[in-house]
């Protein structure tokens, strides 16, 4: 059934959304060290200063525009298959070097462009990242 005037006009007065402010994502008690490194030494994101919790650091990475907010948890339940943390890079080729040289995993996956490469990872939670590059003409 299509809207009526009045609830099409009650739409359009609705605020845009004009920016992600936060991501939350959960990580093991206890590895605090090893989601500082990934994300901060080898992904390079700027880390704020950590927030100590009853259940270990609230670690937060990124710019004042969005930041990734790490909660530890007990036991973190990641779902590799349906969520994914992607993230815009400036050479996945570097981000690739750093990451294996420092033992991760990682896999390039392709489309049919040669500009449409993505590169995937598990930070030390098990969270899968997808990690794009800019392309830019």
């Amino acid at each position: 059934m299509p809207p009526t005037p009045t609830r099409k006009l009650a739409f359009q007065r609705l605020p845009k959304l004009e920016a992600v402010d936060h991501i939350r994502v959960a990580y093991p008690t206890g590895r605090a060290a090893d989601i500082t490194r990934f994300y901060g030494e080898l992904l390079g994101l700027t880390q704020f200063a950590a927030e100590e919790t009853d259940a270990g650091e609230k670690l937060s990475f990124g710019s004042q525009r969005l930041r990734l907010d790490f909660h530890p948890q007990e036991r973190p339940t990641p779902n590799p298959n349906r969520r994914r943390l992607t993230l815009r890079v400036a050479s996945i080729a570097d981000c690739r070097a750093k990451l294996e040289e420092a033992e991760f995993r990682c896999r390039t996956i392709s489309g049919l462009a040669l500009t449409d490469r993505t590169l995937l990872v598990h930070d030390p939670a098990q969270n899968l990242l997808e990690l794009r590059q800019d392309w830019s003409l």
